[in-house]
């Protein structure tokens, strides 16, 4: 399992906003998600998977820790495993959890009392997209290929775009008893 990341616990503050769930949360001094290195590095997990429970990964090229959840059974050369595949709300602006990853927040947000209070937010991220400048250090935005998962007016911009889970998304089959990676396929696109 990870542990540290340039010799500290979490992931560097300019990488992305600190924004917690919610104005409460930011009160009481709870850190936001964002920051959160969490996993392995996607070749082992612990043995004795639980189908239950995701697996953490921390993906250097998304700067960022990310969960996958189980799918299926499958077999990779004549070995059993169990496919996963990550969260459909990993990119999900919708979620409180996500909104640190959007740089434009900040801009356009207000505190609520329980909730943050987007009235006066215009799409300022699509959903399925990644604003990963502060981590990269240039103007970049990461997606699935053919924006798969994203916003679907991002697809419907662009003739001859059509997304598809088998060919654009991202998947890992690990053997459940040792928890070893058997096949890794990791897609991406960047904007």
């Amino acid at each position: 399992m990870i542990e540290e990341l340039n010799g500290k616990p979490e992931l560097p503050d300019w990488w992305w906003s600190n924004i917690p769930i919610s104005p409460t949360a930011q009160a009481s001094g709870v850190k936001d998600t964002c920051h959160t290195l969490k996993g392995s590095d996607g070749v082992f997990f612990p043995p004795f998977l639980d189908k239950n429970y995701p697996l953490w990964l921390y993906v250097p090229d998304l700067c960022r820790s990310v969960f996958a959840n189980y799918e299926s059974e499958t077999e990779i050369k004549g070995i059993s495993a169990w496919r996963f595949r990550p969260d459909l709300d990993l990119i999900n602006y919708d979620k409180p959890e996500n909104l640190c990853f959007c740089p434009a927040f900040r801009k356009c947000a207000k505190s609520g009392s329980e909730h943050w209070d987007l009235s006066n937010c215009t799409n300022p991220c699509l959903d399925g997209t990644l604003h990963a400048s502060g981590c990269l250090g240039v103007p970049v935005v990461l997606s699935a290929p053919h924006f798969y998962n994203a916003d679907s007016s991002l697809e419907e911009a662009i003739d001859g775009l059509q997304s598809n889970i088998d060919l654009h998304d991202t998947y890992l089959d690990v053997e459940p008893t040792s928890g070893i990676t058997l096949s890794a396929h990791k897609r991406g696109q960047v904007r």
